[in-house]
């Protein structure tokens, strides 16, 4: 059943929640909005007088503007659900790093178009995740390792990734980077950025050089949700009480297991399934989703 009551927040921590976007929402909702964080977010509580998914409700609001895009973020979650999370799985790639760390590899490795190629239908959903990633690793085979030192200087933070991670463990929360990347670009982003764990594929290297396989099982969108559903029983929490967030077709799983499940940046195939969006602000924008800010 869907929820009796929805809380909706606009959000940008760009420009800021006009007043006269903010009204066009209020007028549509027949409810008054309640700011904070100094402009930057407006929460909208919302009963609608007959059952309504979230994704309806979304889709509702982001029509007010016709074919132009929302000028703010939008998060449609229930209102009665906890509102700070407890548990935080992120993706890594194209969501706390700009990059795709897959990607910046082989470009110093030479064969950086054809994985990238490959990447780009991957996180589309149009290819099989296990065959792309062992079709990309392969081409990867007699390489030396050392490329991954030279990689990981690339790898550029998401603005407010540190501050997501840093302000949701200050109030408890466990943070989780999972990736389909591979474990020496996520420990590094895990401790640049201070998540409490990371999980990753594993890359084969003999000698020094990559041996073209990935080796052992492969962190897919379902070791994601699993992994998502796991930490929450771990931690004696309800899925209400978890917070996910991705940007491809390997997330979505996971997102739709959560609480709330954000498309960062996300692919159509994100959002077209969910009504949570971020394409605006900075990753501060899943803080504001959760009521923090100056009220």
């Amino acid at each position: 059943m869907p929820p009796l009551s929805y809380r909706l927040t606009l959000i940008n921590t760009v420009d800021g929640v006009s007043t006269k976007d903010a009204q066009r929402v209020a007028t549509f909702l027949n409810t008054a909005p309640h700011p904070f964080g100094q402009g930057r977010a407006l929460d909208f509580l919302y009963t609608p007088e007959a059952p309504c998914e979230a994704m309806a409700l979304a889709t509702a609001v982001r029509a007010l503007w016709g074919d132009h895009p929302t000028p703010f973020d939008l998060c449609v979650q229930d209102a009665a659900a906890p509102r700070q999370k407890r548990l935080l799985l992120s993706d890594m790639d194209a969501t706390i790093v700009a990059e795709e760390s897959l990607d910046v590899l082989a470009d110093y490795a030479g064969c950086g178009d054809a994985v990238a190629t490959i990447t780009a239908r991957a996180m589309r959903g149009e290819l099989d995740f296990h065959a792309a990633l062992r079709e990309r690793v392969a081409l990867l085979r007699g390489q030396p390792s050392t490329l991954i030192d030279r990689a990981l200087l690339d790898m550029t933070l998401s603005a407010g990734a540190s501050d997501l991670v840093t302000t949701m463990r200050g109030w408890g929360a466990k943070t989780i980077l999972i990736s389909g990347g591979f474990t020496p670009f996520t420990q590094h982003v895990a401790r640049e950025v201070g998540f409490d764990a990371a999980v990753g594929n594993t890359l084969g290297i003999h000698n020094g050089h990559f041996t073209g396989e990935v080796l052992g099982p492969i962190v897919d969108k379902h070791v994601k949700q699993k992994t998502l559903l796991q930490q929450a029983a771990a931690l004696n929490l309800s899925p209400a009480e978890t917070l996910a967030v991705g940007d491809g077709a390997n997330d979505l799983l996971m997102l739709q297991a959560a609480g709330l499940g954000v498309a960062y940046r996300g692919k159509p195939l994100l959002k077209q399934s969910l009504p949570t969006w971020v394409d605006i602000s900075d990753l501060t924008a899943l803080l504001y989703m959760q009521g923090s800010g100056d009220r």
